[in-house]
């Protein structure tokens, strides 16, 4: 790890260390906030309407909607937050085939449509759905 900070510090400088830095920020924004607002809300109907009265089991179930949600919602970003950073970049330090994020993403849709944005998504979904789930449980229950 050290050998890798080096290497970067020296080919790119400090700033190198924060590449692709950009390219993950909506991804958060998204998540989180689809998070907090799906869990809110659903525990809430699920509350309202008497589908789910138990508090454990009304909040395992917002929870693992929140975790549905947050995969859809996140896949995109993730997948232009990956190309971003798997991309090669040129002697200038700029990438070899997107300018950056609003860039990735027209072209990742323009080329290969909405499924572009979606690959990965099951990996994805069988990894936030159940994540979501036990976060929402842990810190979410009352």
């Amino acid at each position: 790890m050290s050998n890798a900070f080096r290497n970067i510090l020296k080919q790119s400088g400090f700033f190198g260390l924060w590449r692709g830095a950009t390219g993950v920020l909506p991804r958060v924004a998204i998540g989180s906030s689809t998070q907090i607002a799906t869990f809110g809300k659903t525990k809430a109907i699920l509350s309202d309407y008497n589908l789910v009265i138990q508090p454990t089991l009304n909040s395992f179930c917002a929870a693992f909607a929140a975790g549905t949600v947050v995969a859809v919602a996140i896949t995109p970003p993730d997948v232009i937050s990956t190309r971003l950073y798997n991309q090669g970049m040129d002697v200038d330090d700029k990438g070899v085939l997107y300018k950056g994020w609003l860039d990735c993403a027209y072209k990742t849709f323009s080329i290969e449509g909405i499924p572009g944005l979606y690959k990965g998504f099951w990996a994805n979904y069988l990894r936030q759905a159940p994540h979501s789930t036990l976060i929402a449980i842990h810190f979410f229950n009352n």
